[in-house]
Order: structure tokens, then C-alpha cells, then sequence
């Protein structure tokens, strides 16, 4: 059983004649989780490979868990940044059922009581500064952070040139994941070269499952 949001419970990501949505395009993606502006983020994500790309397309996987506590390490005061600095993420559109707008403020890496890391949140095309009166050192600190955390995310990654049947189970909130970029001699080529259907899963179905 998945988890049922404002798009279908199974999407679909290939080229589309809309490329509004990178996604929907050739180009590569930067490290990422889904659906970060919701309020209760999906645990689980099934890459399901349908038709895959001979040149290009990869599918890189980082564990950001990892990266963060380097950083805590190595980098502590861009750890206190990114645990304390509001982001907002936001995204609006139009889906099956109609308009939907989502919009949830937060910093990127989230704690819990015990100081541990709960949730990473991270999604570059949906998020911006959440706080308007933030001051340009603040600002500055905060992507000054970001790209220190960055490189920790490139420098261990598992990239996976996924073939059509194979399927890859991720943990949302904490292995982040992208793509390579693929190439296409035609158009009509790029709409069938690369597809990839995509499913959210919650902890408790497949522990029940389990069970």
C-alpha cells in the first residue's frame, strides 16, 4: 500500500513536452528528497526502472545522515547553521484533483530532543529563505554551510545505471538521491529512452508486511 498525495500514487518520470518540471527533461538532477514542503514526508522511495538510456541517466544515491555528522565533525559551526536556519519550501500547481499549494518552513537538518538527526531536507528547486529579515551575514552563512555540507554529499556517492525491472527502495528523509544527465539523438527518441516510475511507501506498511 503507498502513500496516496495530490498526484497519482505511482508517477511517472520521463520527458514530457512540459518542461517546466526538470524532472521532465534530460538534464541531470542535483542530490535531492522528495516532497520536502509536506508536513508528513513520505518514508520510503521505489525508483522502479521501466526503460533506461544507454547514454547517460544514472541514478546516484549519498547517505546525507553520513555527511551531516562529518560535518558536525570537521564543520560545527555550519552544523549550528543548518540546524537552526529557517528554509522554506514551497510548490503550487495544478494536479488531477485540482490546485494544491504547499508550504512548510524549517531548517534544513532537523534534531529531536536527543540531538539527532530526525529529517534532512533538501530540495533545490522548491526552496528559498523562509525568513525576509534575515541579514546578508546570515544569509551568506547559511550558503557558505550549504556548501560545505555539499561536498560531503558528492564525495561518497553510489551512482546506478538501473536497468528496465530493477528497482531501488530508498529512505526519503535521509539517502538523498539525483541523476545524471542523458542524451537522445532526437526528440522523439528522449519521450522513451529514460523512464522511471516512482512510489511512496510509510515505515509502518513494511514492517506490517514484515511482520
Amino acid at each position: 500500500m503507498g502513500h496516496s498525495f495530490f498526484f497519482r500514487d505511482i508517477a511517472n518520470v520521463k520527458v514530457e513536452d512540459d518542461r517546466s518540471n526538470v524532472g521532465s527533461t534530460e538534464k541531470g538532477l542535483y542530490i535531492h528528497i522528495d516532497l520536502p514542503y509536506l508536513r508528513s514526508i513520505p518514508n520510503i522511495l521505489a525508483l522502479h526502472c521501466i526503460q533506461q538510456s544507454p547514454n547517460g541517466g544514472e541514478s546516484i544515491f549519498t547517505d546525507g545522515y553520513h555527511a551531516v555528522k562529518q560535518l558536525k565533525r570537521h564543520h560545527p559551526e555550519a552544523f549550528e547553521v543548518l540546524t537552526t536556519f529557517p528554509m522554506r519550501f514551497y510548490d503550487e500547481g495544478v494536479a488531477e484533483y485540482g490546485e494544491y499549494c504547499f508550504d512548510l518552513s524549517a531548517p534544513m537538518i532537523n534534531l529531536n530532543n536527543k540531538g539527532r538527526i530526525e529529517s534532512l531536507l533538501l530540495e533545490p528547486a522548491v526552496m528559498t529563505v523562509a525568513n525576509k529579515t534575515s541579514t546578508t551575514e546570515e544569509v551568506l552563512a547559511f550558503y557558505e554551510a550549504y556548501h560545505q555540507l555539499s561536498k560531503l554529499f558528492y564525495s561518497n556517492v553510489v551512482s546506478v545505471h538501473l536497468k528496465p525491472g530493477q528497482v531501488v527502495m530508498t529512505h526519503n528523509t535521509r539517502v538523498l538521491h539525483g541523476r545524471t544527465g542523458f542524451k537522445a539523438t532526437s526528440e522523439a527518441e528522449a519521450k522513451v529512452s529514460r523512464w522511471i516510475k516512482t512510489m511512496f511507501y510509510e515505515w509502518d506498511m513494511v514492517f506490517s508486511k514484515l511482520r
